[in-house]
């Protein structure tokens, strides 16, 4: 599972992420408070200022609505005169006077012009913003101290980091379910073409990525492979067939040697007899000068030169007894298990193909080369695809009566036109009608053919209103 590409893609994205929250969140607990705190200073003043609009001599009663407009700041707010007499105060109780004394009298020097509000500790849990002042109020001076406690801020900040952590937990996790399950459904297309690379690297041609292909790089990846295979497969099957004309072209050659070792050998030992005889008509001919003997000798020497050329004649014919190239061995063999065994391997190609293969095979046994009978299959279905288009059909059939057996492949397409149906049973020929044609050998057919003549079978093609069947007839003996 670590190994998966879904895995260390989600692992990848995640430690990003986790860095990235982190990071901020970092940031924000560590300065949150005191970005609150600046913001809250800069309000105060602008609160100081709108203040000092308002009457403290004649417009006292104004400043309770204009508390009211910053309720959310809860300030205490005390004015006194320059007699440290109290003009204004929040807190209106029998203390009063009390914390005006404590907050001016013992500290009237703190209270400067254009004062800024600073941090006020009176212990660690008891923090408060605070702002004292003098200043001019329509001609006379006045003290003014403006306090806001940080006492709630505390907890507020402790509760919304607390919070914070729990969400950006919760965050991660959901977050990292939600990308394996994105990374691994991206990453799925590339498993499945990494299992059909696996399984052409071992030999099956066959194998062709069939996962949905989308517009994007992945499903551009997948359509260029199945082309590679599908050319490596036409390769590999033009590849097979000349392999399988070398092997038996070795094969015939080896007789052919054989054959002439054996010719030479036996036309040295028949001919020594009448070389001799020859010899002696011709040597008594010079020794006799009886006319009737010398035509007697001459007369035999005649015949021994015809005897000689008869044999001779006779020698060389031997090669009328050859074996042809596509002899093999013959096995008592299930022909409909045979072809429903061909079809089922070609099942991938087809389904990458978009091609639908449709089959109506009747049992029959036969004795036959399973060698050829499976040249015939591949040679046929191999030239059926080529012609065959996305989203047609290939049938393949195998009928039986009381003379013949009947292996057919039908496909979809285009007709085969007069010149070409006299010519493709013939080696090495193509089409010059077809684009697609050029890239195949043209011998497939070639070696139906010969394996027809040599077994006394019989192979066709008949064109249909929406397609071609190939036929080979196998005679029952």
């Amino acid at each position: 599972m670590f190994k998966k590409l879904s895995f260390k893609l989600a692992v990848y994205i995640m430690t990003v992420l986790i860095i990235t929250i982190g990071a901020v969140s970092f940031l924000y607990i560590s300065n949150a408070k005191s970005l609150y705190i600046s913001n809250e200073k800069d309000v105060m003043k602008h609160a100081l200022k709108q203040l000092n609009s308002i009457s403290f001599s004649s417009n006292i009663s104004k400043i309770d609505d204009f508390l009211e407009v910053y309720y959310e700041q809860t300030y205490d707010l005390f004015i006194c005169d320059s007699n440290l007499s109290a003009v204004y105060s929040t807190k209106r109780s029998a203390r009063t006077d009390d914390i005006i004394k404590e907050i001016f009298y013992d500290n009237i020097d703190d209270f400067k012009e254009n004062s800024a509000p600073e941090i006020l500790n009176q212990n660690k849990r008891d923090e408060s913003i605070v702002l004292k002042t003098k200043l001019k109020n329509h001609g006379k001076t006045y003290y003014v101290y403006i306090e806001q406690s940080l006492k709630t801020t505390d907890s507020v900040f402790a509760y919304s980091n607390r919070f914070l952590l729990i969400m950006l937990g919760a965050f991660v996790i959901a977050s990292g379910i939600l990308m394996f399950a994105l990374t691994h459904s991206t990453t799925k297309s590339v498993t499945r073409l990494s299992e059909v690379t696996t399984k052409i690297s071992k030999g099956d041609y066959s194998a062709r990525y069939s996962g949905k292909i989308g517009k994007d790089e992945i499903g551009v990846l997948a359509n260029n492979f199945n082309s590679m295979a599908d050319t490596i497969s036409e390769y590999v099957n033009s590849l097979n067939n000349y392999n399988f004309l070398l092997k038996e072209d070795n094969k015939r050659m080896t007789e052919y040697e054989d054959m002439r070792k054996r010719v030479l050998t036996n036309i040295t030992h028949e001919l020594k007899t009448p070389l001799a005889i020859i010899s002696s008509q011709i040597e008594m001919m010079n020794l006799t000068k009886d006319s009737q003997k010398k035509l007697y000798y001459y007369n035999s020497a005649l015949e021994e030169i015809e005897k000689m050329s008869k044999l001779i004649s006779r020698l060389l014919n031997i090669q009328a007894g050859e074996k042809t190239i596509f002899e093999s061995e013959i096995k008592k063999i299930r022909l409909d298990e045979m072809i429903n065994e061909l079809c089922k391997k070609s099942e991938l190609l087809l389904k990458a193909k978009g091609i639908k293969l449709e089959t109506d095979i009747e049992p029959y046994e036969i004795e036959a080369s399973p060698q050829n009978i499976e040249h015939i299959f591949d040679n046929y279905l191999m030239n059926a695809i080529q012609y065959c288009k996305n989203q047609h059909k290939i049938k393949v059939s195998l009928k039986t009566d009381d003379y013949k057996c009947r292996l057919s492949v039908y496909n979809e397409g285009s007709c085969i036109s007069e010149v070409d149906g006299e010519r493709i049973w013939t080696d090495f020929y193509k089409s010059k009608h077809s684009k697609e044609q050029e890239k195949h050998s043209g011998i497939g057919l070639f070696i139906v053919k010969e394996i027809s003549l040599i077994n006394h079978d019989e192979c066709g093609f008949a064109n249909h209103k929406n397609g071609v069947e190939f036929w080979y007839d196998f005679n029952k003996k």
